[in-house]
């Protein structure tokens, strides 16, 4: 029932939810079948959802059938089509990858490149045919990571971007650091500076500098101490922005 009695399970909740409650926005949000199902949603239901955030999913289930050799003998395919039904050309009509034109909200795709459950390539062909239709895209793709995070790290900043995206997508205000507590403040930088790291340190992702001097700069203006120190190095540099002693030493 992939992309069928399922999402409409899920569209009854919701229905009795917006029966309840009134909301500016929603968007559908998942990992691994919930990356799969939030897509469909949006695709089923396009006036519905404002963004979609779908990790570690599944977007061609044809593909399943013959990720690899290894993955196309006759005990393989038994085993998928308990899940996914018989193999055949009917499998497009519940595959996002073959329905991309349908989806109208702006994306956010996550992915590891180690993924060996919901293997990488689907997340790279849907990407590659949204960027084709020129579809609102955004991607974070992690280095050594599978069919999800194996440490704090890698949640973490994934719950850190996913706050960032939906702030940017949905031009929504950012916390203002007035009146915020001093703890509060901290927990703030440090969630910048997690995804700032990422692009430079961490090496979870490809290696960024602007992007990381941007959330660097987020963090420091919250006084995160090593934030502040890596701005400063940035001008002392002169690397993604022009060479400056002055500034270097301000920030230092």
């Amino acid at each position: 029932q992939f992309g069928q009695l399922i999402e409409r399970d899920i569209t009854a909740v919701v229905k009795e939810v917006n029966r309840q409650h009134s909301f500016k926005y929603q968007c559908a949000v998942g990992n691994s079948y919930g990356g799969y199902s939030a897509t469909m949603l949006a695709m089923i239901h396009p006036e519905q959802y404002q963004c979609v955030m779908a990790g570690f999913g599944i977007y061609d289930l044809i593909l399943l059938f013959n990720t690899s050799n290894f993955r196309s003998g006759e005990n393989y395919s038994k085993l998928i089509e308990k899940t996914v039904g018989a193999y055949s050309d009917s499998l497009i009509n519940v595959s996002p990858v073959y329905l991309a034109e349908k989806l109208r909200a702006p994306i956010l795709l996550f992915g590891g490149k180690k993924d060996n459950i919901a293997d990488f390539e689907h997340t790279n062909r849907f990407h590659y045919v949204l960027q084709r239709q020129q579809h609102p895209v955004e991607t974070i793709f992690y280095a050594n990571t599978g069919h999800g995070h194996n440490d704090w790290w890698g949640d973490r900043h994934e719950a850190a971007f996913k706050v960032d995206y939906l702030t940017r997508t949905l031009a929504l205000p950012e916390l203002p650091s007035a009146g915020l507590s001093d703890d509060a403040k901290r927990a703030l930088a440090e969630d910048q500076v997690v995804l700032a790291d990422g692009y430079s340190y961490e090496k979870r992702l490809e290696n960024d500098q602007e992007r990381a001097l941007h959330y660097y700069r987020k963090a420091a203006d919250l006084g995160e101490e090593r934030a502040l120190f890596n701005v400063g190095a940035y001008y002392h540099r002169g690397e993604v922005v022009s060479k400056d002693p002055l500034k270097a030493e301000q920030f230092y």
